[in-house]
């Protein structure tokens, strides 16, 4: 599973597109930084909801304006995909090795409607039906929002996906998708996911492989 380099240690807000829309421009500008506190931050991703910013990664953050952030609760193993959606914040991450060894092969799910106070929903390996070479491994690597559910996927064997009506109770879903599905999208009624190749879906469960793509 690819991920950032440490060398992440900053976190840039920024304003540009929020203020094109009312007419000002703004250029990019350095609103935290931690180098040398030794402070793992490793920011993963990033989304905006119910008048809150979120940074999840090895460390996670809050923030009301863009500019002040407040460190909020953190993970193990660390959140690297969130997303804001039917009122709340929802949060994937997986580890294979990563920093700790003893997470290796966890999942997890958190989730939170104010973006500071955060719940996990879900923490434990998840093994799936073996493919072709045995291989059952599983590790969440995204999540959206569509048709009135969260979409879940993952590294691994590809042969499973998680759905949820309300982002605290999952369920897994035994489907042919994508090993290695880095990242899954939807827009004019056709879900794609992407990784090893690429994947299309009228309902995020049943999914066709695009020729071209292996």
């Amino acid at each position: 599973m690819k991920r950032r380099p440490l060398l992440w240690h900053i976190l840039l807000a920024c304003f540009y597109v929020f203020n094109r829309l009312h007419g000002a421009e703004y250029n990019w500008e350095l609103v935290h930084y931690d180098g040398a506190g030794g402070q793992l931050l490793g920011l993963e991703d990033f989304a905006f909801g119910g008048g809150v910013y979120v940074a999840v990664g090895d460390t996670n953050f809050a923030s009301l304006n863009g500019r002040d952030w407040t460190p909020v609760a953190s993970f193990r193993p660390n959140l690297s995909r969130v997303v804001y959606a039917n009122g709340k914040f929802v949060a994937v991450g997986g580890a294979y090795v990563h920093y700790f060894a003893d997470q290796t092969g966890t999942n997890i799910i958190a989730i939170s409607t104010n973006g500071f106070d955060w719940e996990t929903v879900l923490k434990r390996r998840i093994v799936t039906v073996p493919d072709e070479t045995g291989y059952t491994h599983f590790v969440l690597a995204d999540v959206i929002f569509a048709q009135g559910k969260f979409f879940a996927v993952g590294n691994g064997s590809g042969k499973m996906i998680l759905t949820s009506d309300d982002a605290v109770n999952w369920t897994e879903v035994t489907t042919d998708v994508l090993k290695y599905c880095n990242s899954i999208a939807y827009g004019q009624g056709r879900f794609v996911s992407v990784g090893m190749g690429v994947m299309t879906s009228s309902n995020g469960v049943d999914w066709i492989r695009t020729p071209g793509t292996d």
